[in-house]
């Protein structure tokens, strides 16, 4: 079974460090190529701080994120693909691990039906190809994937702490050094997480603020390493939305907005972001929905759900608005419907009778494997026809009819230009 799934991790991450390598630089690549600072190419490490700080202080608050981009793109684009490749491949067993630690009945036994260790892995990377709100954007351009792919990833594994700590699943006996490490590693990484992106590091101290709330209720004991993770993504949460970079971008926007009563104007953004949840999330979220309804297990699920819905609406309180910040909703939903889909495929398991939990096993290989094939398909000729038109390749979930004149003259739907 571990061959089989890590067969199905060197897949993906192929996949995307592919299409990572063939997406071209677009304008702000270009731009962060070069110091803040002083405007030159920056070829060294040590130009990266100046120029960083000078962003930070004048532009925006994701002064970690900006380290990283300017780093990666000072070395050949091979490097970022495989990197990317790789936290995509990431992302997707971090959101696994989630589903293996909130298991409905606890530890199986050894020997047991490897059904659903199998295949909520497949599971998990069909959502997040299939419905990933904005692709290319968010997870093959380099800026954008590093702003949110890696930071959301980094987030996912920073919680994945707390949510093990809340379903009741013990640490081991620490050593004092082990203990010290802890602290100091809990630390950075919730600093990191903290200055990650505006909207999932406001959505994450919400989820740590719950957590903290129900510890004190539940009479919980709190560690101090998890404490101090807390506090770091605090520091860090403040650091980026007071940076003076972004104060002065949010005077920028709000002059541009234009006046308008106080009502109206939060009025118009609740509208804003349930129109364009609809837009991009209106199908995952129907099918992960369905799938937690018929698990009928709420406790662990619910949680992904309630975190999702405040992400989104996070975004309220800023006049910026972006179709990236959907990419942390769209992951807590699949975290979700990943839990639902582990326990229904568990509970099927223990039900069935061994012929059936064979032709079970048969079947969901024929559809992991159909889907993996179609994929395949789908990047090859997306990759021959972005290459034909000088273009990269994108795939898009929108929830609406759309007619383009650029598909005149073709079989309607196939989204090919005529050019």
């Amino acid at each position: 079974m571990r061959i089989k799934k890590v067969l199905i991790n060197l897949f993906w991450f192929g996949i995307i460090a592919f299409l990572s390598y063939r997406m071209p630089y677009i304008t702000d690549d270009q731009l962060h190529m070069h110091s803040f600072l002083t405007g030159e190419e920056i070829t060294s490490p040590a130009m990266i701080f100046p120029s960083v700080m000078y962003y930070y202080n004048t532009w925006g608050g994701r002064a970690l994120s900006m380290i990283v981009i300017q780093f990666v793109l000072m070395f050949p684009r091979i490097l970022y693909g495989i990197t990317n490749g790789a936290v995509f491949a990431l992302l997707a067993n971090v959101i696994y691990a989630y589903t293996h630690a909130g298991r409905s009945d606890g530890q199986r036994v050894e020997g047991s039906d490897e059904t659903p260790e199998l295949f909520t892995l497949p599971v998990i990377y069909l959502f997040l190809w299939f419905f990933m709100p904005v692709m290319a954007e968010d997870m093959l351009w380099s800026t954008g994937s590093i702003t949110y792919l890696w930071t959301n990833t980094l987030i996912m594994a920073f919680l994945l702490i707390y949510y093990r700590d809340f379903i009741g699943i013990e640490g081991t006996g620490k050593t004092v050094p082990a203990r010290i490490a802890g602290v100091v590693g809990m630390t950075l990484l919730g600093f990191a997480a903290g200055q990650s992106n505006e909207s999932a590091s406001c959505a994450t101290i919400v989820i740590l603020f719950a957590y903290a709330v129900w510890s004190v209720r539940a009479k919980h004991r709190l560690d101090i390493d998890k404490l101090m993770g807390i506090i770091g993504c605090v520091i860090g949460c403040v650091l980026l939305l007071l940076a003076p970079g972004n104060l002065i971008r949010a005077g920028e926007v709000n002059a541009g907005a234009g006046a308008g009563s106080t009502l109206m104007t939060y009025a118009y953004r609740i509208a804003r972001e349930t129109f364009f949840m609809g837009i991009l999330l209106f199908i995952p979220f129907a099918i992960g929905l369905i799938l937690s309804l018929a698990d009928r297990s709420w406790k662990k699920s619910m949680l992904f759900w309630i975190a999702a819905i405040v992400s989104i609406y996070v975004m309220t309180f800023s006049a910026g608005f972006a179709n990236r910040i959907y990419q942390f909703p769209f992951i807590l939903i699949v975290t979700a419907a990943a839990i639902s889909v582990r326990s229904l495929l568990e509970k099927i398991s223990d039900r069935a009778s061994g012929d059936k939990t064979v032709m079970m096993k048969r079947l969901l290989g024929l559809f992991c494997m159909a889907f993996m094939f179609m994929a395949l398909i789908e990047v090859t000729a997306g990759t021959l026809y972005s290459k034909q038109n000088d273009s990269f390749f994108d795939r898009h979930m929108n929830y609406y009819y759309s007619f383009e004149d650029s598909s005149a003259g073709f079989v309607p739907g196939n989204g090919m230009s005529a050019e």
